[in-house]
């Protein structure tokens, strides 16, 4: 099947999370909120987290993106280029033929086991794959800390994804390209903490 593309101006991302935050957009206005087939999108729990260090870690590091949209903004040279491009694929093969295949994988190259996104040495210029749940975002804003979630933490254009993707069936995936990382990060599930600016 032919992939299904939407591309986002940033400042249109900045704009809806924006609102998304401020809760602007009530889940029970936007018809399809309301379905089992969309991932949720309000903010409300994560901002009314009362004594979770992880939900607050995450809240900051959504503080922070604004922070650093604002002074991006207030420089005149220095406008939010580029797009968010979200690419839903979908691949139908059969099953049979694809275990009797003898044909080689492309080659490709691991990083070693532990090694993040986050790590220096390794980290760029990789592919990341997420495939821990079947709504995108995961339970970023609702009181999730692990892999997906710490990812659309520390890239919170990501969450616009929640908008426009419905559940992904078996044999889909959802393509990001071109979100960007504002917040450092420590720690994993519950002991999540904001480390500050990520540049």
């Amino acid at each position: 099947d032919a992939p299904t593309t939407y591309s986002l101006p940033r400042e249109v991302c900045m704009s809806l999370l924006a609102n998304l935050f401020l809760l602007t957009l009530d889940e029970d206005s936007v018809s399809s909120a309301s379905s089992p087939l969309m991932p949720e999108y309000s903010f409300l729990r994560l901002l009314c987290t009362a004594g979770a260090p992880h939900e607050h870690a995450k809240l900051r590091m959504f503080i922070h993106y604004f922070e650093r949209c604002y002074e991006r903004d207030s420089l005149p040279s220095s406008p939010a280029l580029g797009k968010l491009h979200f690419i839903r694929r979908r691949v139908d093969f059969d099953e049979g033929l694809w275990m009797q295949s003898v044909a080689p994988l492309l080659k490709m190259e691991v990083v070693p086991p532990m090694i993040g996104f986050e790590n220096e040495e390794w980290g760029h210029d990789c592919l990341h794959a997420d495939f821990a749940n079947k709504y995108l975002g995961g339970g970023v804003l609702s009181g999730g800390c692990v892999q997906e979630e710490i990812r659309f933490a520390i890239c919170p254009e990501l969450v616009i994804g929640v908008l426009i993707c419905q559940v992904m069936t078996d044999r889909e995936a959802i393509q990001i390209v071109g979100a960007e990382q504002f917040s450092a990060y420590s720690g994993y599930m519950f002991k999540l903490r904001y480390a500050g600016d990520f540049k």
